[in-house]
């Protein structure tokens, strides 16, 4: 390796998510699914009321653009994961 990295802590993270996810049951899967796409329905709302009618879906243009509002998608969209990845 270049410059030395310890990926080790990184291997175990995912050994850990791949053996979680395979044990987990189909409703137990059904559930982290569905948390999820009701919270990026919640951050498609409140984009497009936020940014006059912005369509997460359609306009990644003009979110690409726009700092301030990639800024506030990935802030909505990634908040509850990385909050349940603190615990």
């Amino acid at each position: 390796m270049a410059y030395g990295r310890n990926t080790s802590a990184h291997d175990t993270w995912f050994q850990e998510q791949k053996s979680m996810i395979n044990s987990a049951s189909a409703s137990e899967l059904k559930g982290l699914n569905d948390e999820f796409d009701e919270n990026f329905a919640g951050v498609v709302n409140s984009i497009a009321s936020t940014y006059n009618g912005l369509n997460v879906m359609k306009d990644a243009k003009k979110m690409m653009e726009s700092p301030e509002i990639m800024q506030e998608y990935k802030t909505l969209l990634l908040e509850p994961i990385l909050s349940e990845l603190r615990e």
